[in-house]
């Protein structure tokens, strides 16, 4: 099912000018001559070593979200003994099979990660990679969409050896003793992403790493907006503007939203622009239990955005309005 890596031929074929080229002045954790089953088992490069260009872009890409989720990582794992990884809406699992690479091989410390994604058959192959690269001990995975996500029975079904019933604690203090300290979402569509920011808040992960996709709800109810009189008029009446602009206010709604519920949120490119347009992450880690600014920043910034609404505001709306009273 996966290609032989010929290590020899690797070796040979990645000369130091060769390296200079890749390289220039760039530091990477994943290099070809170091990681080649994990690349070529990824289709990041050829069997004896060779990148085609779109292979060399994705080495890039993949490089520069790890270099840039690398401090946070080694934060987590210097409080955590075992670091708990939670990815929904998985696809490939690239994420999570890199994450699984990283603590392994290079910062060496236990880990255990859960990646789900409703597709049956891209869970399969995302096992078999997994178990072809010797990292299924500490990767397992689940068919469970977004809507279903139940991290206790993940959590209890594959690695029941780390869910300790020991100690006497209320379900609601249990859950959070063994929550993910990780959660992470990478392109989940539309409202989905919405629903991944939702269910990491919920299951109170120290981190959230989302890199939204498709954001199209608030551009559907701009263009039914009919109101002549609002500022908002021209972005409302121009397809382009409207859907540009819809995507960059629905962030904006998640980031302070994030950040009114207690989390220190920033949006950052874990992609250069060069590469893709979808090269938006929302960072966020827990802090706190709700912060009163941030809250007058969304109220604010709803009263100028104009009509609609996102699904996060929907699922968070119990919460909201408990802060809001404090304003």
């Amino acid at each position: 099912m996966f290609k032989s890596v010929d290590r020899a031929a690797i070796l040979k074929y990645w000369t130091a000018e060769r390296k200079k080229q890749l390289l220039g002045s760039k530091k990477l954790l994943l290099l070809p001559w170091e990681a080649p089953d994990v690349l070529v088992t990824m289709d990041l490069m050829n069997p004896e070593g060779s990148l085609t260009r779109s292979q060399t872009k994705k080495l890039l890409q993949v490089n520069h979200m790890l270099g840039l989720l690398r401090p946070t990582l080694q934060t987590l794992a210097s409080q955590h003994s075992l670091l708990r990884i939670a990815e929904g809406a998985a696809g490939n699992s690239y994420v999570s099979l890199l994450l699984a690479w990283y603590f392994t091989a290079v910062e060496k410390h236990p880990v255990m990660i859960i990646a789900t994604d409703s597709n049956p058959k891209v869970v399969a192959q995302s096992e078999a990679r997994a178990k072809h690269l010797g990292l299924d001990k500490v990767l397992k995975f689940a068919c469970q969409g977004l809507e279903s996500f139940d991290w206790k029975q993940l959590f209890q079904t594959l690695f029941p050896e780390h869910w300790d019933d020991s100690k006497e604690e209320s379900a609601e203090e249990s859950l959070k003793r063994h929550r993910p300290h990780f959660f992470v979402t990478l392109h989940a569509c539309d409202s989905l992403s919405c629903k991944a920011i939702h269910h990491g808040m919920e299951l109170k992960a120290d981190v959230l790493a989302i890199a939204p996709c498709c954001q199209a709800e608030l551009a559907a109810q701009w263009k039914e907006v009919k109101d002549l009189s609002s500022p908002m008029r021209a972005i409302f009446n121009s397809p382009q503007l409207r859907r540009a602009t819809a995507a960059d206010f629905t962030d904006t709604i998640r980031l302070l939203l994030l950040r009114s519920l207690g989390y220190d949120c920033e949006a950052i490119e874990f992609v250069p622009s060069e590469h893709t347009p979808k090269n938006r992450l929302l960072l966020a880690q827990r802090r706190r239990q709700y912060d009163l600014k941030s809250l007058q920043d969304y109220v604010d910034f709803k009263g100028v955005c104009g009509s609609g609404s996102i699904e996060l505001e929907r699922l968070a709306q119990g919460q909201i309005d408990q802060f809001r009273q404090k304003l």
